[in-house]
């Protein structure tokens, strides 16, 4: 999937240790997007998080991600995870 959208907030990162002792981050954003900029939804990076962090805010960029769903007792957590993303020009 793809969407154009602004960065409004970063959120702090979060990270830890697997049980099988390797290491892992990740980053996530708040973006708007649509022609009033009135849609938010949250985007998370797990693996190129030094630069996801550094994208610059209230610049347009496209966004490519993937949604990412599974069942927890009953109930479905759906995530956005960015695996590309270019800052626009205009």
């Amino acid at each position: 999937m793809e969407v154009i959208a602004k960065i409004t907030k970063c959120n702090a990162p979060a990270g830890g240790q697997r049980s099988d002792g390797t290491e892992w981050r990740r980053s996530s954003v708040i973006v708007t997007y649509g022609e009033f900029e009135d849609k938010k939804f949250e985007l998370t990076c797990w693996k190129d998080t030094e630069s996801f962090d550094r994208l610059p805010m209230n610049t347009p960029i496209r966004f490519r991600f993937d949604l990412w769903s599974r069942e927890y007792n009953g109930r479905w957590y759906t995530e956005a995870r960015a695996h590309s993303w270019e800052v626009l020009q205009y």
